[in-house]
């Protein structure tokens, strides 16, 4: 945003104490998205290790077992936006070195700040809109797509994201003005190349906020019970049509009336918090995006002067993205962020029999299915997790029933089976992972 900002390369028209000031707040932002991304993503690395040892400590003790490949496919939509948070509050960071010399110096330093900020803006857009389309399908129609396609689309985001920046960079290389420039307060794409900034990142941004909004607002009538669907249909529920089945119902309708209230109270508040998801992203991409949108449309006749602290503001906003995720996501999907309910007792019990057994005596094949099997089990509470796949629970659809009210009554009448079927070497169904059926978007069990 160059025709914003006196700013230039040289030291002749250095930063002032509140410019300073306001980039540096504007790094501190990013830094606080960058150790909360940096924190889930080393937890969640954390919790694959665990997994790991888990099944290497049980392969020793039970030889001949067959352990279902690890599929952490479900976790990788988050995974993903965490590495696109990161990506993005990197490039924020590098603002300290322009707070340090009190001015933007175009050279290596500015080009990475310029690509870090394309590749995490987009991947942020795209991995938030992968994960509201696989929330959207699963809750409303009860439907996840196959392994393949999921890794598919995934890969295919990441590929989307290379082309993008290397479109630009390999188009504009070696021209004057820089591809990559001074700003204003930082480094992007510069002002001569305001089709560029548009298609190859705002325009990602815009669609992403407008189809989440559009998503999750279905989501949110259909756990609501405005809409109903129907196959692959929706349509409103009329007034005078017969009431869907809400959570828990009961075929012979002896569930109370107490108890049906109570449960159109929990749907209707995930259908609350499913607004939360595109009242996140907008909020963050709204401030910036106005304040581009009228660089985009300055013209030098009739210029439009955008105060620094205006922008300065907006960096912040859009740079606070990625604690806003995490926390967004940590209170709504805790199991994405947190993992599955793993007891790395399971673990520690495994290995310490592995290395107390002596030759002298037989280990107990039962002692470790036993401690699995008592596991402890983390009741949902409130809103709790979103259900990742109902479906692969076992769960069948009453007749008339709607698929949010199948959700919500599966996330009541599951109930925990501790027994354990050691030649299929699975761990037993807990509620968590009852309900979350193909791991439940996150690592999964062994």
């Amino acid at each position: 945003m160059s025709n914003l900002s006196p700013s230039s390369s040289s030291s002749e028209n250095a930063f002032g104490f509140g410019t300073r000031l306001g980039i540096f707040l504007s790094f501190e932002a990013a830094l606080l998205s960058a150790v909360s991304a940096s924190v889930v993503l080393c937890y969640t690395g954390h919790k694959l290790i665990m997994k790991l040892r888990a099944r290497q400590a049980i392969k020793k003790l039970h030889s001949g077992i067959v352990l279902p490949p690890i599929d952490a496919t479900d976790s990788l939509g988050f995974v993903g936006l965490m590495f696109a948070e990161l990506i993005q509050a990197l490039g924020g960071l590098l603002n300290m070195r322009w707070v340090v010399d009190g001015f933007i110096t175009e050279g290596s330093l500015c080009e990475a700040q310029g690509h870090l900020k394309q590749i995490g803006d987009v991947g942020v857009a795209l991995f938030s809109l992968f994960i509201a389309f696989d929330t959207f399908f699963m809750l409303v129609f009860s439907w996840r797509a196959s392994r393949a396609v999921s890794l598919g689309g995934l890969i295919g985001i990441c590929l989307f994201i290379v082309l993008v920046v290397a479109i630009g960079s390999g188009i504009n290389h070696g021209k004057s003005p820089a591809y990559i420039g001074n700003t204003g307060y930082w480094c992007w794409i510069s002002a001569t190349y305001t089709p560029y900034r548009i298609a190859l990142e705002y325009l990602w941004m815009w669609t992403a906020a407008l189809l989440m909004l559009i998503l999750y607002g279905i989501i949110a009538l259909v756990m609501h019970g405005s809409l109903v669907a129907e196959g692959r249909r929706l349509r409103f529920r009329s007034a005078n049509s017969e009431k869907p089945r809400e959570v828990g119902y009961d075929v012979d309708e002896s569930r109370s009336h107490s108890q049906d209230s109570e449960d159109e109270r929990e749907n209707k508040e995930i259908a609350n918090m499913m607004l939360f998801y595109p009242a996140i992203y907008i909020a963050c991409v709204l401030p910036v995006s106005i304040v581009r949108w009228i660089d985009f449309t300055n013209s030098s006749s009739s210029p439009t002067t955008i105060s620094p602290g205006g922008i300065i503001f907006a960096s912040i906003v859009f740079q606070l993205s990625g604690l806003f995720n995490v926390l967004l996501f940590k209170f709504t999907r805790p199991a994405l962020v947190s993992g599955q309910n793993f007891d790395s007792g399971v673990v520690v019990g495994a290995e310490s029999e592995l290395h107390s057994e002596s030759p002298g005596h037989g280990h107990d094949h039962e002692k470790l299915h036993h401690d699995r099997g008592q596991a402890v089990v983390r009741k949902r509470t409130g809103l709790g997790v979103l259900p990742e796949d109902v479906e692969a629970s076992g769960a069948v659809m009453a007749e008339g029933e709607t698929p949010a009210a199948r959700y919500a009554r599966t996330a009541t009448t599951i109930t925990v089976t501790p027994s354990v079927n050691a030649s299929a070497g699975t761990r037993p169904m807990t509620q968590e992972s009852a309900l979350s059926g193909r791991s439940g978007g996150v690592l999964p069990d062994i």
